[in-house]
């Protein structure tokens, strides 16, 4: 059945390999009873749900298969406070940035750019979403436990473990792409254990006429997604398996626009007239991502552990540009249960970045990183009261070293209502994606800066949760002060002799747009309020209603104050779910009222809405068939909220589980 659940549990339970959670889906809305337990399975420990003060929202495979999608990036456009927008690359979670937002797979992360707004879509684009379990997305600092790249928050994808063979079939048909997916579990045979899968995307390209009204066009990407996944495991013991895990992807798209302009200019006689030019872009993206883990997991009495190695490489090449990226993670960590009312985490990651470039000043350069953390988990006065406080200590070969801490309570001083509140460091350390490589955003190619230095954060929240037997609610307040923030400037805007205008004067022609820099803008400031309401109507209709409000600033380093870009001051969420069990139908209304969006730096806020809905209907338990419209209801496009939503969207899918 159809439900998802907003919920609240320690980081440690989403940092190792496998699923985190095991949560009852008895009927629609919050039910108490399932925010009592939760099972972890990584770590083989129990946490309880309303124990804990990280924020966290779950979509389950359930949810994922009612609502239509076939992507991950459909689900995540979901998420209360997740501001995609038509930045189709990034993910931007308390209004701090698309930079901000950790993607893991399985807890772990599959390449140590992880947090770059392209990398994101290489990650979300790179999974078939068959095979995954659910999807958790947790608002707010999560650095000690993720790296201190988490400042905005983290997106756990988690895929489904091997138990019983099957496979699932799925077709889909659209305005913008035609799809064929495939998973197949081998489920378990004697030790070992199993499952493939693959995608072969078609996107098919969509004229339309720009909207400034000059006869300009542009057309939608044509060309393929290719996707290939794969695990293999073997159960040593009762206590101890190991798995490998291998991925592939690659992408080659064409996109194309023409631009017409008028300019007035004067004859020899003195009269006016309009001189029209015109101006044709043949964009070409070929990207390939390869990657490959081998993982441990075990647990005794007392101990649950796991460690791994992953290795990947992605090729990219754009605009006549070619980058190669070069990622390798080593990973270990330890739960150790005490006793009843403490817990002990500790654990270590090694990171190694390297990129090459062809057609550019810099061929090949590499940074290493290496990290411990130390979390610890302890409950007083019969667990009305959880403390976790966490510390960790980074060092980065160009940067050095730097200590972070983290700490989080829950009080439960009225049973199913709690107070909870989190406070906490952050240290940003540019990447090399930040450092030397670029990528495009909007209508402008941003370049990365080798004179970038890190940047360090503090953040705290406090927010209040009740739970009843058919409604739940939440508010909070958070906020995060940033020194030293990275952001990115038109070159032409840069001081003439200063060192990052020198720089932009030997960066290539952009790729599309205006050339941008990033630097080191000074100081930023996030703070807003978040508010959820969700109400079970009947057993089969439920309803949320959200609020975003963010006021997001930055000053320079000569004190004058901006508005951070492609955020909302104000974000108004609906989300209404019907399902009927007894006929297996499903209908999914969902979208939000943004108010006082802003692009750009220099350019205007303004408000836009934007509603989709799914249709679905099962016919036993082996078929099912989806139709959904995105953007179905919105404001309409002009040039300026063309920036924000995009065009309508519709895709009828088929899926059939054997």
């Amino acid at each position: 059945m159809f439900k998802r659940t907003l919920v609240a549990f320690s980081v440690s339970s989403i940092m190792l390999g496998m699923p985190s959670l095991a949560i009852a889906d008895d009927g629609p809305g919050i039910n108490k009873a399932d925010m009592e337990t939760i099972v972890v399975t990584g770590s083989k420990s129990e946490s309880l749900l309303k124990e804990v003060p990280a924020s966290i929202e779950v979509f389950t495979s359930q949810d994922i298969e009612a609502m239509g999608a076939v992507s991950v990036r459909d689900v995540i456009s979901r998420a209360t406070g997740a501001q995609t927008y038509a930045q189709k690359g990034g993910i931007n979670l308390r209004g701090i940035g698309f930079n901000y937002t950790v993607v893991l797979v399985n807890g772990r992360k599959p390449g140590a750019m992880e947090n770059n707004k392209d990398f994101q879509s290489y990650i979300t684009d790179n999974i078939n979403i068959d095979s995954v379990d659910r999807i958790e997305i947790l608002r707010g600092q999560a650095g000690v436990m993720y790296g201190s790249n988490a400042i905005g928050g983290v997106v756990n994808i988690i895929t489904k473990q091997s138990y019983e063979e099957s496979s699932t079939y799925t077709v889909s048909h659209g305005s913008n792409e035609s799809k064929v997916a495939y998973t197949h579990d081998f489920g378990r045979v004697n030790n070992l254990f199993g499952s493939i899968s693959g995608s072969y995307t078609d996107y098919i390209p969509v004229k339309e006429d720009t909207l400034d009204d000059n006869g300009s066009w542009q057309e939608t990407a044509s060309g393929d997604l290719v996707n290939f996944n794969g695990t293999l495991g073997y159960a040593i013991n009762q206590n101890n398996e190991i798995r490998f895990e291998g991925s592939y992807s690659n992408l080659d798209t064409t996109s194309t626009s023409l631009t017409y302009s008028d300019e007035t200019l004067v004859d020899a006689g003195g009269n006016e007239f309009t001189n029209t030019t015109s101006s044709s872009r043949v964009s070409e993206t070929y990207r390939k991502r390869l990657g490959g883990s081998i993982i441990l997991d075990g647990f005794t009495q007392d101990h649950s552990y796991t460690a791994g190695l992953t290795m990947s490489q992605v090729e990219l090449s754009k605009g006549g540009f070619d980058q190669v990226y070069d990622t390798m993670v080593l990973d270990v960590q330890d739960v150790w249960q005490i006793n009843d009312w403490n817990k002990l985490i500790i654990g270590g990651e090694y990171l190694n970045d390297q990129i090459s470039r062809e057609n550019l000043e810099l061929t090949e350069d590499s940074l290493d990183r290496y990290a411990f953390y130390l979390q610890n988990e302890m409950s007083f006065f019969d667990r009305s009261l959880i403390l976790i406080p966490a510390v960790r200590f980074d060092n980065d070969s160009a940067f050095g070293n730097k200590f972070t801490y983290q700490l989080g309570g829950t009080y439960e001083f009225i049973e199913n209502n709690f107070i909870k509140a989190n406070l906490g460091t952050g240290y940003k350390a540019p990447v090399l994606t930040e450092l030397y490589a670029y990528e495009t955003q909007g209508e402008a190619t941003v370049w990365g800066n080798p004179n970038l230095t890190p940047e360090e954060s503090e953040s705290w929240d406090i927010r209040y949760e009740v739970y009843f037997d058919r409604l739940s609610a939440s508010i909070g307040y958070y906020n995060t002060d940033v020194t030293d923030m990275f952001s990115s400037q038109i070159c032409a805007d840069f001081e003439e002799g200063s060192e990052d205008r020198i720089y932009c004067d030997n960066l290539p022609e952009p790729i599309q747009g205006d050339n941008k820099l990033r630097y080191n803008v000074g100081e930023a400031s996030v703070k807003g309020i978040e508010a959820q309401l969700t109400y079970s109507l009947t057993d089969n209709l439920n309803i949320k209603l959200s609020y975003d409000g963010i006021d997001a600033k930055q000053i320079d380093e000569d004190g004058i104050e901006s508005d951070l870009t492609f955020n909302s001051e104000n974000i108004y969420g609906l989300d209404l779910q019907y399902h009927n069990p007894d006929d297996d139908f499903s209908i999914n209304i969902w979208g939000a009222y943004n108010q006082d969006y802003l692009y750009s730096s220099g350019s205007e806020r303004f408000d836009f809405y934007n509603f989709n809905a799914s249709l679905q209907k099962g016919f036993g338990d082996k078929y099912s068939i989806t139709f959904a419209a995105y953007n179905l209801y919105q404001s309409e496009r002009d040039s300026q909220t063309d920036t924000a939503i995009s065009p309508l969207e519709w895709r009828l899918s088929f899926s059939a589980k054997l």
